[in-house]
């Protein structure tokens, strides 16, 4: 009884991709999309082919409740209320900049109608994929303007993570740690110029009012960006953020803190060896010394990449709980 009953939704599930499919119109294409190892189902994403002609994008995904109740398990078809869904519109972008073109994407809700305040999503090292497609668009629906560039586009476009692998796999990490240490503090000030520009010359911004999130290594952008455009960045935010204030390094945001005049939210992840105890007290002291409005958490029981639904310590409650702490930021700050 169960395999038909499988065997019934899938077929289900098939009769409505291929109508989807049929309506698609001339010049559109689909292509697959691997959604990492908790999933062990391929879904069509229908795209325009010609990244000019925006917004105009219908996708259907599995849901991050459904990936994280599989865990690494195999799909299990009584996740199928939470299967398919359709997401609201994104458009593709490319950005001049001094090192190169930034190919970006900007998320707004689908109901927007004119100029939204500005927020910048910075994804981990494992760079652009679905798990970072969803976080912008779970923040767009909110009433903001999403801008999530690709952090490694002097080195690829698009993903960097290969089509069926994880950014957690020993034959990738190598890779994006390779891509990652080109992303100095230098370059990336250079990079905030670009965005920043960005978000002034593409017409669904309000760019009055920034606000600015980063995870893990990028928990460090956020804060750079920051100090970088205090007049115009008013909440940052940090996620299970990495090395933020490792003592004698120069590199650290650490020495920048004391430039920012925006507010400050930070979540960390519990036990990170990453973001250990000394540093998480060394940041805090170093911003009450320099008068930043800032509230530091610390996530108990969530590790190190905890908002991550595409990893295996991916924590629903604590995502929950950070998606409800970013929401308030922003809406205090940003006016969403």
């Amino acid at each position: 009884m169960q395999s038909l009953c499988t065997s019934g939704l899938q077929r289900w599930i098939a009769v409505v991709l291929l109508i989807c499919w049929a309506l698609v119109p001339k010049g559109w294409a689909a292509q697959k999309i691997d959604y990492g190892r908790p999933a062990a189902l391929q879904v069509l994403i229908v795209a325009r082919h010609d990244r000019r002609l925006a917004p105009c994008r219908t996708r259907f995904a599995v849901s991050k409740t459904a990936l994280a109740r599989n865990g690494n398990r195999p799909y299990n078809p009584r996740d199928a209320t939470h299967f398919i869904r359709s997401l609201p519109m994104s458009r593709a972008i490319d950005i001049n900049a001094t090192d190169g073109s930034i190919d970006a994407h900007i998320f707004t809700p689908d109901d927007a109608n004119g100029a939204l305040p500005a927020v910048v999503l910075f994804t981990d090292i494992g760079g652009l994929r679905p798990c970072y497609h969803d976080k912008a668009q779970t923040i767009a629906d909110d009433g903001y303007a999403v801008l999530m560039p690709n952090i490694y586009y002097r080195d690829a476009v698009g993903s960097v993570v290969p089509e069926g692998k994880s950014f957690r796999d020993e034959d990738v990490r190598p890779t994006l740690f390779e891509y990652a240490g080109r992303l100095t503090p230098e370059a990336q000030t250079r990079d905030f110029a670009a965005l920043v520009a960005a978000i002034d010359a593409e017409p669904e911004f309000d760019g009055s009012r920034i606000g600015v999130v980063g995870y893990c290594m990028t928990g460090g952008f956020a804060l750079r960006m920051a100090a970088a455009h205090p007049e115009r960045v008013a909440a940052a935010a940090g996620f299970h953020s990495a090395r933020l204030a490792v003592e004698g390094d120069e590199n650290s945001p650490l020495g920048v803190v004391d430039r920012i005049r925006g507010r400050v939210y930070l979540g960390h992840a519990d036990g990170d060896e990453l973001m250990p105890p000394e540093q998480i007290g060394r940041l805090d002291a170093a911003m009450a010394a320099a008068g930043v409005d800032f509230t530091t958490e610390l996530y108990k029981g969530a590790g190190h990449g905890y908002t991550a639904f595409d990893a295996p310590v991916y924590n629903e409650a604590a995502d929950a709980r950070h998606y409800k702490r970013l929401s308030t930021l922003f809406e205090e700050t940003l006016g969403g």
